[in-house]
Formats: C-alpha cells, structure tokens, sequence
C-alpha cells in the first residue's frame, strides 16, 4: 500500500487535499498536517470549487502552499508541483 510505504519513509512529498467543505474544515485539516511531524514540510495543496483572490489567500494564510481550482488540467497540477524537491 502506497500510504504504508510513505510512513515508512518517514515523509511525504506532496498532498492534494479536496476541500469540499467549510474554511474552518480546512484550517483544522491544515493544523493537523502540519503539527505531526511527517506531514510538518510537505508541499500541501488545497483543491478547491472557486480560486476566486480572496478565498486563494484565505487557504494560502491558513498555510497551505498552493490552491488549486476544480477542474484542472494535467499540465496545470504538473506546474503547480514544480517546487518540490525530489
């Protein structure tokens, strides 16, 4: 299993969480990745409904390091992954 691989690792290069739900939601879901240590420096990326401006810096201030709007093409995920150290 892919996850039990990543755990032994011990980290975890990048996440793609689906947002669906409140901003308070994401906020918690982004605390909690953030305060255990395999997720405490992996690249997160919101996927969210709308990027309107406001709600793109909203999740970026929450300490997500990337937001991304439902659709998206391949190349547009591919860009936006582009900072991550391999």
């Amino acid at each position: 299993d892919e996850f039990a691989g990543m755990q032994e690792a011990g980290r975890v290069a990048a996440l793609l969480l689906d947002l669906s739900g409140s901003l308070g939601e994401a906020e918690s879901a982004i605390r909690r990745l953030r305060s255990t240590p395999m997720f405490d420096a992996t690249f997160v990326v919101a996927l969210v409904a709308s990027a309107m401006p406001e709600e793109r810096d909203r999740h970026l201030r929450l300490g997500y390091d990337a937001v991304l709007a439902k659709p998206f093409a391949r190349q547009t995920l591919l860009e936006v992954l582009a900072p991550i150290k391999r």
